[in-house]
């Protein structure tokens, strides 16, 4: 432990929070998952630190884990973290609304067609997974200065699902 008094904890993980949210951010825009701005105006941290425990949390919209980490379909595609469409499809509201933000202007009818077949799609193939937080957080995860990981007895899975989780 004395080799961490001289770290200043607090700034290395301020600089790693910020390093994820920037290139969450950017994989966002890149990879054509921004059409909102809702997932990337959400990512957020709070950090504390005491004397023999860090506390840690990342804030972002619920379906974001879902993004990251895909949801495997009925009929095809894969899930990093096992979840899966099995009788619920996803909410043809949001699909419509994003329809909406992506094409412009639909009749009523045209629109929901539209939406019940994004829908099954959906449904049946499911939503590849991006990675957009994972592999930055990994990343700069393994950017961190050795003390401190030894120091609080970090893992990357471990402390990936404690983030997530909060």
């Amino acid at each position: 432990m004395s080799d961490i008094q001289h770290i200043n904890v607090q700034a290395e993980f301020d600089r790693f929070f910020k390093a994820v949210i920037k290139q969450s951010r950017s994989n966002l825009t890149k990879g054509n998952h921004n059409t909102f701005k809702n997932l990337y105006k959400s990512l957020k941290y709070d950090f504390n630190e005491s004397k023999n425990s860090i506390s840690a949390f990342l804030e972002m919209e619920d379906y974001g884990e879902f993004l990251d980490k895909g949801v495997k379909g009925v009929k095809s595609g894969k899930s990093l973290a096992g979840y899966k469409y099995t009788t619920k499809k996803p909410p043809l509201r949001f699909i419509k609304t994003w329809l909406k933000k992506k094409d412009g202007r639909f009749r009523s009818r045209e629109l929901t067609n539209r939406a019940f077949k994004v829908q099954n799609t959906i449904y049946q193939k499911g939503i590849k997974p991006t990675q957009f937080f994972s592999k930055p957080f990994e990343k700069e995860f393994n950017k961190l200065p050795d003390e401190i990981i030894e120091a609080y007895g970090l893992d990357l899975d471990d402390f990936l699902n404690f983030v997530f989780k909060e």
